[in-house]
């Protein structure tokens, strides 16, 4: 049985009662180890990780709650499921082992069949548990198989992108198209990016995540101008939002390079042509732009979130802008505008704006990975909510 192999640490500063859990747990074959207080114990954990921990509640030094605080803080040590055992039944004492994060409580004297039940239940809901996660990130690594390539080889653009999920799986993503790879060529060089935001979290974020980029690639099956690509996925993606009342929000751009043709002054170098970015937003945080003199752009456009059928009545807008050769633009999902700390404090619009204005200008990549470092740092340990997704462009 897998139960048989199942080891558990055993955490009581009376030996009376370490020895009979001992005998409880080993005659059902379990393998058991004594801790004598919380010290030691954690010293154990540390060193060989425990299926299981039944752990005493009055110790002297460390006691059982500050033990459990301790192995829920640690990220190697969290998903060990705690079982409380005390001779307290205040019910504010049951309250309070749940809040530190105990999976259950028992309560001394014990009964030999309700300890072995409760042990027998978490060790069968941690196996369950365990083949979640193991799922979970197998779809993780399916889900972000489907991404591009982070780093697009174009000759006229430098591109890098980052995405990074709160949780195993999410619903962010960034896709990109190079127009001259397709059926509708142009006549200069003209690169498609999007960056989108899934609402919901977990698999079923996961999924619309997958159908959104599927439909996102097909719509250049199509010769369709930017607002008409954004309304072609609005429908497109409508039978997998509705349903389960869901979006897609997202920020398209697209960047065309202007080429010389005969008819133009030929002494004009290549790098001082100017570029043009058309740009069309749904939901999302509108982009930010660096220009090589060193301002940072952000311009107001936003729309409707796709998958909500309202193309039709409201469209999208439009905003045609120039950029020159050294100029950046970032697509940012709000996960990152919206990343907080352990204070509760948030990034925020101003604060994006200070980071891209002292980020380096050199690479997209310098610029990514600066961007990354500083919002990383400001999180520290800060679980986070939402996904983040981050796509610089510099011409």
């Amino acid at each position: 049985m897998a139960q048989a192999k199942a080891d558990i640490l055993i955490v009581d500063d009376t030996q009376a009662n370490l020895s009979i859990l001992t005998l409880m747990l080993s005659e059902r074959g379990y393998r058991t180890r004594p801790a004598i207080n919380g010290q030691v114990a954690l010293k154990i954990v540390q060193n060989t990780r425990p299926d299981l921990i039944l752990l005493d509640i009055m110790m002297p030094g460390l006691d059982g709650y500050e033990v459990c605080r301790q192995l829920k803080a640690n990220e190697k040590t969290r998903d060990i499921p705690v079982i409380f055992i005390s001779a307290l039944s205040d019910v504010l004492d049951k309250v309070k082992a749940f809040g530190v994060g105990g999976v259950d409580y028992i309560t001394k004297p014990f009964e030999a069949q309700e300890v072995l039940a409760r042990v027998e239940t978490h060790l069968a809901l941690q196996v369950v548990h365990r083949r979640m996660q193991d799922e979970l990130t197998l779809a993780r690594e399916i889900q972000y198989g489907l991404l591009p390539l982070a780093c697009p080889n174009w000759p006229h653009l430098d591109v890098k992108c980052f995405t990074r999920p709160a949780r195993e799986i999410g619903g962010d993503f960034y896709a990109y198209h190079d127009f001259e790879l397709g059926i509708f060529k142009t006549t200069n060089p003209k690169y498609a990016i999007a960056v989108g935001d899934v609402s919901g979290k977990g698999v079923s974020a996961a999924l619309l995540m997958a159908a959104s980029l599927s439909q996102f690639d097909a719509s250049f099956s199509q010769n369709l101008t930017p607002t008409e690509r954004l309304a072609y996925l609005d429908k497109a993606i409508a039978t997998y939002t509705k349903p389960r009342k869901q979006n897609c929000a997202m920020c398209y751009v697209e960047i065309e390079v202007r080429s010389k043709d005969i008819n133009e002054d030929t002494l004009t170098p290549y790098s001082l042509l100017p570029t043009s970015i058309s740009i069309v937003n749904a939901g999302c945080i509108p982009p930010y732009i660096k220009r090589v003199t060193g301002a940072v752009e952000n311009p107001e456009i936003g729309g409707f979130a796709l998958g909500q059928e309202l193309s039709g009545a409201t469209g999208y807008q439009h905003l045609d802008l120039t950029l020159h050769k050294g100029d950046m633009v970032i697509l940012v999902s709000d996960g990152v505008v919206e990343a907080h700390n352990t204070q509760g404090g948030m990034v925020g619009f101003e604060s994006m704006i200070t980071l891209i204005q002292n980020a380096p200008t050199s690479s997209a990549e310098d610029m990514l990975t600066y961007l990354k470092q500083a919002i990383l740092a400001f999180t520290g340990n800060a679980e986070q909510h939402d996904d983040m997704t981050i796509v610089v462009a510099r011409v």
